[in-house]
């Protein structure tokens, strides 16, 4: 298959063109044939009639004298045979050959017919005439024969085809030229295009200017335009995000820096055991700012494969999760529990991004809740689909700040808590990526928070 657009415009072109050609060949050779059968046609009938009018009756006989001149004009060279018959209406030979065969239908006077015929086993063309003849006693109209072998009419048929396709193949090859310089100058907008688009810088997202861009690029290029702005936007977002997790990074290293300092310097040993449980609890909290930074990363990457072909039982990674955070949950005495309406429900997401996903929303409810609360992870299946709820009796979040929840290194809770504000940013985007829908409200017993999400 051809890559190349020119090459495809071109022969688009040309093929139809060629067979356009050869069809008019065909034509061209039967109109050759058909021109030489005609001119052959009149030469046979003039010589009928310069020997038809040669025909008198005298004496009570029929007599005829042939012309040189009527036999003369088919001497072209090429070694013709000419052979002629001149009979009665009762088909008596009056002068001429016997064997020329005579035509099968009947021809009225003055008229004449044209037929092909064998004289010698030679394939000719002959042409007969009905002269009639006034005289008293006249036995009726003479039949005039004329034949002629095919050599000439041939050669001529040849000739005239073999010019005709000269001038198509000129023809041909004048097109060519110019549906080459066409296409020439055709793409040379799309060539213009390439130019520009090598010529920016790296790092340019301004927009192509759609000056002098031609009717049918118009959409390419407004298709490249709303590119060029949704990865400007993905850049900016981008540049926002390392800047905010700069941001987060930069004050815990400093203080876990000092702490090091701090414990590098103390003698006494349990100042230094104190020093050194800080920086031990700098650090959990830092990987774990770390790890939800490289989640978030992941997560904004995983719309082109958190989709799953196969079911994931998302059952089971709810099982998964909570027995992972068992641990994080009892040392806050918190209740955490799971209630699973089905054994078995099926999600067409990625089992990873599914992981991912309830890991923030369990690690959420349990570091927002108070000491003592309850976190309860509820699935099941609804009327679109399957439904998963995570309702805590912590804090929650008042209605007009839920948007604002969903915004990276947004914290709604002061800085008493530890985290980054990254989790429901992390559940955001894995949940659009996998066709589900995410749903903040508040439990019916009027304090806390249900992270609701549909899957579809």
């Amino acid at each position: 298959m051809l890559k190349s657009l020119y090459a495809q415009i071109l022969l688009w072109l040309l093929v139809p063109l060629l067979v356009i050609v050869a069809l008019d060949a065909i034509a061209t050779y039967r109109s050759a044939q058909n021109t030489a059968r005609l001119v052959q046609e009149r030469q046979l009938l003039g010589s009928a009639r310069t020997i038809a009018e040669q025909v008198s009756y005298e004496e009570g006989r029929l007599t005829v004298s042939v012309p040189p001149a009527a036999l003369e004009l088919f001497d072209a060279g090429y070694g013709d045979y000419v052979h002629y018959r001149v009979t009665t209406a009762s088909g008596e030979l009056i002068t001429g050959r016997s064997d020329v065969p005579l035509p099968t239908q009947q021809i009225e006077p003055e008229h004449w017919v044209a037929f092909d015929a064998q004289v010698n086993g030679e394939a000719t063309y002959a042409v007969a005439f009905a002269q009639p003849v006034f005289a008293p006693g006249s036995p009726g109209p003479v039949l005039v024969v004329v034949a002629q072998t095919l050599r000439e009419r041939s050669v001529l048929a040849q000739n005239l085809w073999l010019r005709g396709m000269r001038d198509q193949i000129l023809l041909i090859a004048l097109g060519t030229i110019l549906i080459w310089a066409g296409v020439q100058r055709g793409i040379a907008p799309l060539r213009a295009l390439r130019t520009k688009m090598q010529q920016r810088a790296p790092a340019a997202l301004e927009p192509l200017t759609l000056d002098r861009v031609p009717a049918e690029l118009k959409p390419m290029v407004e298709a490249m335009n709303d590119y060029i702005a949704q990865l400007g936007e993905q850049m900016q977002a981008h540049n926002r995000f390392i800047a905010d997790a700069s941001h987060q990074l930069r004050t815990p290293l400093a203080v876990m820096n000092m702490q090091v300092d701090v414990a590098v310097r103390e003698v006494d040993g349990s100042s230094r055991a104190e020093a050194l449980a800080a920086i031990k609890s700098s650090l959990r909290s830092n990987i774990r700012v770390v790890n939800q930074l490289l989640s978030y990363t992941e997560a904004e990457g995983l719309h082109a494969r958190v989709r799953s072909s196969e079911p994931v039982d998302l059952a089971e990674v709810v099982r998964d999760v909570v027995v992972e955070s068992v641990t994080q949950a009892q040392a806050k005495d918190i209740d955490l529990g799971v209630e699973l309406l089905c054994d078995t429900v099926p999600v067409y997401v990625a089992a990873h991004a599914l992981h991912v996903l309830v890991a923030n929303l369990v690690d959420n409810a349990v570091r927002y809740t108070q000491a003592g609360g309850k976190v309860t992870v509820r699935l099941g299946l609804g009327i679109a689909g399957s439904v998963l709820e995570v309702i805590d009796n912590g804090p929650g979040i008042a209605p007009d700040q839920r948007e604002r929840a969903f915004e990276r290194f947004t914290r709604l809770h002061g800085k008493e808590i530890d985290g980054c504000g990254l989790g429901l940013a992390i559940v955001k985007e894995i949940a659009d990526a996998g066709g589900a829908n995410v749903m903040l409200d508040t439990p019916a017993e009027g304090r806390g928070l249900i992270v609701r999400i549909a899957f579809a």
